[in-house]
């Protein structure tokens, strides 16, 4: 039978891939750990933390159960992995019984790929062979032998060091346990690395209190388009606060609570609240937040915090509600998010608009450009960031929601078209902002 091409050939092109977006809801905090070598873990809920081996006065272990202590809050905390600076192993006596093994198991990245590397000894029944000293000599010899990684060992103890941080201690037999200590890795470095392994996040926190490495992520959110969330403890001199709002930093909230000081995570539980919200259509003051302690401040304290653009939690009545609700810079925390979300709306809808097409340096090509802004606006004005057009009650002029302008074809200049590069486009929109306090003034009298 012949074919229907031999007349009518005919091909469908699918233009249907879509362009991946950011998020704008997703956090990380950031640690030092030693239950992964992966630089970014998902989890889903603290149970499996715990499972994982992470206690419960763990600092990784309070700051993921202040984010799924909040409700509505996050799904999914991404954890980013602070590399500790050595780990050391301790063997248990050999009982002088044959057959008993000593085993370790350690994980490393190795070109982007998750490898384990076992290590492990059995007793020979020889108490004279099979002492602790032996078997931790032993031990290390092996893992010495493992690149880019040293082992020494000292009578019952192995201690593991390496150039940039030590590989994980993911498994070890009941007569191994490990120890790490803390992080001499920049808060720089690794978040940094979190990011090249997996940029899946927007809002960035970390266990550490120490003021100097708040700053520095601070510093690198700021440089990064990042949300950074830290805390300060100190309500009578707040110094981080202080610090903060000296180099205007406009991508950093700071919430100034004694609980901070107390092993508390408050900065932490704030994001997983308002993170569940799409950007535009929230505040960050006026919430509740769960598994927080709140503070009884003075008046006067808590006006010098927010006057500093500081955040409080603190009681209402019956309730505790969040106050502040702005970066260390000055701005509202809620406009630099949907400031953000707006941006990459924008980018990924014109984006769009150039895959598997050619846009012709013409009116009807400009206004396909002109067409997707406009699409990423009104989607700005749907979901509450943009204000609604709203009439001037004194003229009965209408105000819009935005306006845009476009350049014509014949006014842009020749090299620009040599160049291919569209520029002039250009828009204005009201934000729609929020109300987070009311003043009312009335009047009782007998006749009105």
């Amino acid at each position: 039978m012949a074919e229907l091409d031999r007349i009518v050939k005919a091909t469908i092109l699918l233009r249907t891939a879509p362009v991946a977006e950011r998020s704008f809801s997703d956090m990380l905090i950031l640690a030092t750990h030693n239950f992964t070598a992966k630089r970014v873990t998902s989890v889903n809920s603290d149970s499996e933390l715990g499972e994982m081996g992470v206690g419960v006065d763990d600092p990784l272990r309070k700051a993921v159960m202040a984010a799924f202590s909040q409700e509505p809050g996050v799904s999914t905390v991404y954890i980013g992995r602070r590399l500790p600076g050595g780990a050391s192993l301790t063997v248990t006596p050999p009982s002088g019984d044959a057959g008993e093994v000593y085993s370790v198991t350690l994980e490393y990245m190795d070109n982007g790929v998750v490898r384990q590397q076992p290590f492990s000894y059995v007793t020979v029944g020889d108490t004279t062979d099979d002492d602790a000293t032996k078997v931790a000599a032993l031990l290390a010899a092996l893992i010495d032998a493992h690149t880019a990684l040293t082992a020494a060992s000292s009578t019952d103890t192995i201690t593991l060091t390496a150039a940039g941080g030590v590989p994980a201690v993911v498994a070890t037999s009941d007569l191994v346990s490990s120890t790490f200590t803390e992080s001499t890795e920049t808060i720089t470095d690794a978040a940094t690395a979190a990011r090249q392994e997996n940029d899946v996040f927007y809002g960035i926190g970390a266990t550490t209190r120490v003021e100097a490495e708040q700053i520095e992520l601070a510093q690198w959110a700021e440089a990064n388009g990042k949300l950074a969330a830290v805390g300060d403890g100190d309500l009578l001199n707040f110094p981080l606060l202080t610090e903060l709002r000296a180099r205007n930093m406009f991508r950093t909230y700071v919430v100034v609570s004694a609980s901070v000081g107390e092993g508390e995570y408050p900065e932490i539980a704030l994001m997983s609240r308002k993170f569940r919200e799409q950007p535009g259509s929230e505040t960050w003051a006026n919430a509740t937040l769960g598994g927080v302690s709140h503070d009884n401040l003075p008046e006067a304290v808590s006006k010098a915090i927010r006057d500093m653009n500081g955040n409080t939690f603190e009681p209402f009545r019956n309730l505790s509600l969040t106050q502040g609700r702005k970066l260390a810079g000055g701005t509202w925390i809620d406009v630099i998010r949907f400031r953000d979300w707006l941006l990459e709306q924008i980018r990924v809808n014109v984006f769009q608009a150039f895959v598997n097409n050619r846009i012709p340096f013409t009116d009807p090509g400009i206004a396909i450009i002109h067409g997707r802004l406009l699409q990423s606006l009104i989607r700005g004005r749907d979901v509450g960031g943009i204000a609604p057009e709203e009439v001037d009650p004194m003229t009965d002029r209408i105000i819009p929601s935005f306006t845009t302008s476009i350049p014509s074809s014949v006014t842009i200049p020749v090299n620009d078209k040599a160049n291919r590069t569209l520029k002039g486009v250009k828009f204005t929109a009201r934000l729609a902002g929020a109300i987070h306090a009311v003043e009312i003034d009335g009047t009782l009298a007998y006749e009105l």
